[in-house]
């Protein structure tokens, strides 16, 4: 990708071109003959690098403090770069809202060392609808001892 012209060379090269060709303005500026060209048919103004961001919403200053960066990525339907180029426009006051709780309720304590005591914990996590291993946890969360069976070492003959 040919680097941009800056604007005080272009305006130079504008002088330059009343008087001398192209050839001897690229000489004297560092620039291609190609480049002097392509400035004369852009009436030497300089070239615009990249494109033009959507402009800021009006609705953007108040909704921001409203909504997470996904959100508005997908409210606004804009890229990342976008999105953050108007973050760096606004004062924004977010506060996260909280992460719903997806965990399981806890069950009493009871009731699990009752179940577990009569069925063993894998069929007892079935009898109450959940996984063995949320059983397992509710049961530290508890406080309850766990036990473990272990076999004896064998020591090499």
């Amino acid at each position: 990708m040919a680097k941009a012209i800056p604007p005080e060379l272009c305006a130079r090269i504008k002088r330059l071109s009343a008087t001398y060709t192209q050839e001897v303005i690229a000489e004297l500026t560092g620039v291609s003959i190609s480049s002097v060209q392509n400035l004369k048919r852009r009436n030497f103004e300089p070239r615009q690098i990249g494109r033009q961001r959507k402009p800021l919403p009006a609705d953007f200053r108040v909704q921001c403090n409203h909504m997470s960066i996904p959100e508005m990525l997908t409210h606004y339907s804009v890229s990342q770069e976008t999105l953050h180029g108007w973050l760096a426009q606004v004062d924004r006051h977010y506060t996260p809202k909280p992460h719903p709780d997806y965990s399981a309720p806890l069950l009493p304590r009871e009731k699990i060392a009752s179940t577990i005591a009569r069925v063993g914990i894998t069929r007892a996590a079935r009898e109450l609808g959940l996984s063995d291993n949320t059983l397992r946890k509710m049961r530290v969360r508890h406080g309850m001892v766990v036990k473990r069976r272990r076999s004896p070492r064998r020591v090499a003959a």
